[in-house]
């Protein structure tokens, strides 16, 4: 693997590898498209001690604003997931825009919040706010198996995260209670030799059946050989063009409720809309 140093910063003097953080309209132009994006929304929440993690910080609005603003500008059409330990940022989140899918985190029990209070409380959170699923602690999880069926009964989708999720075979045992999705690091420790994701499986397989169309409508013969007929163009005939965001036909049925909710929620283009409301934004995103 080759490591391609950015300009991060220009108007920061010191060299590119020793700046902090790259800003995040950086990241969206500069790493590869076909790479996913899980985007965590910080917001500093209070504590049950009766301190708060940050004082005197952005206004909600504003501050979403900002980041759905920078995300929509520079994305593309690269997946990206919104999450947030915060449920009000995730109601917000999920209220302003209907491209990309939002995920509750938790749970976080130090919190004053009572939504982080526990599992089940974090799961009818989500619900009623209508996020895709919830992203809770791997060794919570492992602790009490049984609520990995529980949010999927809610219709959830359960993705984990955490020191546990790192371990090959406690991501093994995550798998046989039904999480939809691991969240960890150094993951070309982890990749099987051969083994591809299932979106790139997906998207080898449309373009493989694309190139057959092609080539049934080069070899056919028009039915009059003495008379040429102008092709269709794609909006003639229906036909449209592949896109790996589209339609995720997975072939394994134990993926079949992820792959029917992600579906729905990772379009590029966004195919309904929730009660026809959303909060007022206080910027543009043109």
């Amino acid at each position: 693997m080759s490591l391609v140093l950015v300009d991060m910063d220009r108007e920061d003097s010191d060299p590119v590898e020793l700046q902090d953080f790259p800003l995040l309209r950086q990241c969206l132009q500069e790493v590869d498209p076909e790479l996913g994006f899980d985007i965590e929304v910080k917001y500093p929440l209070d504590l049950k001690t009766g301190e708060s993690e940050m004082s005197n910080f952005f206004e909600r609005n504003f501050y979403i604003d900002t980041i759905l603003r920078e995300i929509f500008k520079y994305c593309g059409n690269r997946r990206i997931l919104l999450s947030c330990f915060d449920p009000d940022t995730c109601a917000m989140l999920q209220a302003k825009q209907i491209r990309f899918p939002v995920f509750q985190l938790g749970v976080c029990p130090e919190y004053r919040d009572v939504r982080q209070e526990s599992f089940e409380m974090l799961c009818y959170s989500a619900k009623a706010n209508e996020l895709l699923g919830v992203a809770v602690n791997s060794d919570e999880l492992l602790r009490k198996p049984e609520m990995a069926e529980f949010a999927r009964e809610l219709g959830l989708i359960v993705l984990v995260w955490g020191n546990a999720s790192n371990d090959s075979k406690n991501m093994e045992q995550l798998k046989k209670l039904g999480v939809h999705g691991l969240i960890y690091d150094r993951m070309q420790e982890h990749k099987q030799p051969g083994t591809v994701s299932m979106l790139k499986k997906n998207k080898s397989e449309k373009n493989f059946n694309s190139d057959d169309e092609d080539n049934d409508l080069q070899e056919s013969e028009p039915a009059d050989s003495n008379r040429s007929t102008a092709s269709p163009s794609a909006s003639e005939s229906g036909a449209s063009t592949p896109s790996h965001h589209g339609d995720t036909n997975f072939n394994s049925s134990n993926h079949e409720t992820l792959s029917e909710s992600l579906r729905k929620r990772l379009l590029l283009e966004a195919t309904h809309s929730r009660n026809g409301r959303r909060l007022t934004l206080t910027t543009d995103f043109s």
